[in-house]
């Protein structure tokens, strides 16, 4: 009988036995994600409970655990949740935009994880990591092909270099396709968000002496994908209270000027769109890490320094349309990161062992948001009115050729000392115990500005201006903020048996806050989040360590919340802004339970589920929905938090049985459901996404000794619709969705040698 208590992770810097670490954890090991075909975030939240991963693009990718966290296309602020790739932590969540092959496992931590984990880690952190090189030879090499003329190709391969001395390992992935949604404007055509990636890993592990190892990682990751698209799929024709809206998407393009054209809007969206000017999106990582291991005595000294670059260059189309509206819209950014970190770990001993360390980061972005409006922009942006009073010609006189920009660059340092300990007060009872304070200095610079077109005046202007969304302010350094902030663990735990572990925890954490300006030039400093977190829980096996049940009680007070929200704006041609802003409170308490069986060498099941009630426990200046068409603003205190559903939960099942003497048959079925919730952060009627389920699963062949797997995989099987962004209309724009991938049906064919 196979058993499951053996499972080894590094939650908390040491290779530990997950049974013993006091944390509530799911750990997906590398052969099982690989074997699934899930390779990115938005595969892995798929997989582990309270887990949310929205990934539209690099920029627009975030992550979120118990329903908060999920920020994003705001380089000034940095998540909620931390991503840990080999030690390093990134800076922001689109850094993790690449496909994760070669894995060793990956380990997703709930509640705070600040005292060891690092910097911005107050609802939790993801921990990936990647197999190290071998002094053992070892080659694989892998290929898919399925729906939607996708392919993919991956390959490793591990060995010495020098017998006991140098040892590397080569990693390489690339992968094309299709997209589900095609593109009717023929001289533009083509499919979109398909994949069309790539990268390479190349490690080496320097053992000059038996205490002393050297691990070099460099990577490269790049994409060029056609996507970022969220069509409408509908463009209500009035407000709540049944009156009629005085202009929408729909009456814009309903003009004379543009000859009785027709949107696409609906279900259509899942297929068809009409785009003249998107281009697809470039991006490119680039990452450097050495980390150092030396042994003195019984204790461990580490030295992690590593290097981090991400840029991309986004060009969308964001009127849907095949009209010379927006010409060019978007951002091209650049991010990078430098960060060094000294721990020196204690052995293990039956009193006390303990953790300390120092960490410095550093990273700048710059960012340039911006947008081209061609001939037709002005006939489209026009009011009722300046659309009447003016002709043809003033009309495209208003914004043909204005090119707006907008420029911010952010930038963030911070140090940190900290320091962990257990001790050990009985063979059965463990406290343990951390702190870490950190000092972080974050700041900001901006430059807004317009050119290009000709001179206009009077009505033309007046459509030109309103597409400034505020004021031209040029170079303005919107200064620095300097805080420290101190994070502390108190974690006892007691061991009931062998084969239980009881804890608890209570534990406090602080994001770091961002300098920023609003849409006219005006302070609007984000403060730092703080979160003040409570837990309860139990890890047991049972049945000779055969069936593994864990389950964790929470309660998390987030005061400050930082949340991307829409806010109205005087200043905006739509009627509303996209502004960084702290929310009054967020309180949550829930329970999430993991589990696996091997109900034999065979069979083998996982359940892990989550109950999540994260309600605002004050928010009282919140932005109203556009369909209540009211300035004042809302009270959202109760309510439950924006793209939270209450309950999330993954079943798997998988089967193994020979097939004769030459041949390994199984079988694999996994399901993932959330309950519904409201998308958006103005809590819109119109953005709640249903309850729904996605189930994945496939059939395989392998040789007996492993050598060789065949896999047939279906992803998304039973073709469920659902979205993972959904936007409120503006006077200018639909309900935009962005929805999960449909389904998609291929095989893998595996070799190692």
């Amino acid at each position: 009988m196979l058993t499951l208590g053996d499972v080894v992770v590094t939650a908390r810097k040491r290779e530990e036995l997950v049974k013993d670490v006091p944390v509530a954890e799911t750990v997906l090991s590398g052969a099982v994600l690989d074997r699934d075909d899930a390779v990115t975030l938005t595969d892995l939240a798929q997989k582990a409970p309270n887990l949310l991963v929205s990934a539209t693009n690099a920029r627009q990718t975030s992550v979120a655990l118990r329903g908060l966290g999920k920020n994003s296309a705001n380089e000034a602020i940095q998540s909620s949740v931390g991503i840990v790739v080999d030690g390093v932590v990134l800076t922001q969540a689109g850094m993790s935009w690449s496909d994760y092959v070669d894995l060793d496992r990956i380990e997703v931590l709930r509640g705070p994880q600040g005292t060891l984990q690092g910097k911005n880690t107050t609802l939790g952190v993801i921990v990936i990591s990647t197999k190290a090189p071998s002094f053992t030879p070892e080659y694989t090499i892998e290929a898919g092909y399925g729906s939607r003329s996708t392919y993919d190709v991956r390959a490793s391969a591990t060995g010495p270099l020098v017998d006991d001395l140098l040892a590397y390992r080569a990693s390489y992935y690339t992968g094309d396709g299709d997209g589900p949604i095609k593109n009717i404007y023929t001289p533009l055509g083509g499919t979109w968000e398909g994949p069309h990636r790539g990268g390479a890993r190349l490690q080496f592990l320097l053992t000059p002496v038996e205490d002393l190892t050297a691990r070099l990682i460099v990577n490269y990751d790049a994409s060029d994908e056609r996507g970022n698209l969220s069509p409408y799929i509908l463009d209500p024709t009035t407000f709540a209270n049944g009156t009629p809206r005085p202009i929408t998407y729909s009456s814009r393009l309903a003009r004379g000027y543009f000859g009785g054209y027709e949107p696409l809007i609906g279900p259509i969206t899942s297929q068809y769109v009409d785009l003249n000017s998107a281009q697809p999106l470039p991006v490119h990582q680039r990452g450097l890490s050495l980390e150092i291991n030396e042994k003195l005595g019984g204790y461990t000294l580490t030295s992690i320094s590593a290097y981090r670059r991400n840029d991309f260059n986004f060009q969308n189309d964001f009127d849907y349309t095949h009209f010379n509206i927006q010409q060019l819209s978007g951002t091209v950014g650049d991010t990078n990161q430098i960060s060094q970190e000294l721990r020196l770990a204690s052995p293990v001993g039956p009193a006390v062992d303990y953790q300390v360390g120092l960490f410095a980061h550093r990273s700048k972005s710059y960012t340039l948001s911006r947008a081209l409006f061609g001939q037709d922009a002005g006939a489209f942006y026009a009011t009722n009115s300046q659309y009447a009073a003016l002709s043809t010609a003033a009309l495209q006189a208003s914004l043909n050729g204005v090119y707006n920009t907008t420029e911010v660059d952010p930038t963030s340092k911070s140090a940190a000392a900290f320091a962990q300990a257990n001790w050990h007060l009985t063979d059965q009872a463990t406290l343990t115990a951390g702190v870490r304070d950190t000092e972080e200095t974050v700041g900001t610079i901006y430059n807004k500005g317009s050119r290009g077109g000709v001179a206009v005046s009077g009505a033309s202007l007046a459509i030109r201006s309103a597409q400034y969304g505020g004021p031209l302010y040029g170079y303005v350094n919107a200064g620095e903020m300097k805080k420290n902030s101190v994070s502390w663990l108190v974690n006892p735990s007691y061991k009931l048996t062998h084969d239980v572990l009881a804890y608890a925890s209570a534990s406090f954490g602080t994001k770091s806050g961002a300098v920023q300006l609003d849409t006219n030039g005006h302070q609007a400093n984000v403060q730092p989040e703080n979160s003040r977190d409570y837990e309860l829980g139990f890890k047991s096996s049972w049945l000779d360590e055969s069936l593994v049940f864990d389950a964790n009680l929470y309660q998390t007070h987030i005061t400050n919340y930082q949340s991307t929200a829409t806010v109205v704006s005087t200043t905006s041609s739509t009627g509303y802004a996209s502004l960084l802003t702290n929310v009054g409170g967020v309180l949550m308490r829930g329970l999430e339970i993991d589990s696996a069986w091997n109900a034999s060498n065979q069979l083998h099941f996982t359940l892990g589920a989550a109950y999540n009630n994260a309600r605002y426990s004050s928010y009282t200046n919140a932005t109203c929905p556009v369909e209540l068409s009211v300035s004042t603003p809302c009270d959202f205190t109760g309510k439950q938090v924006a793209a939270a559903p209450k309950v999330t939960a993954t079943v798997g099942v998988d089967y193994r049985q020979p097939i004769g003497d030459r041949l390994v048959g199984h079988v694999f079925l996994n399901d993932v459901f959330r309950s519904r919730a409201n998308l958006s952060t103005t809590l819109s009627e119109y953005t709640w996404q249903g309850a729904y389920n996605v189930t994945n699963g496939g059939v395989g062949f392998t040789s007996p000794d492993g050598k060789i797997e065949v896999d047939f995989i279906a992803k998304n099987l039973l073709n469920t619709r659902y979205a993972i962004n959904l936007g409120q209309y503006s006077n200018s724009a639909g309900v935009a969705e962005f929805y999960g991938d449909p389904r998609y049906v291929g095989f893998d064919v595996k070799a190692r040698f």
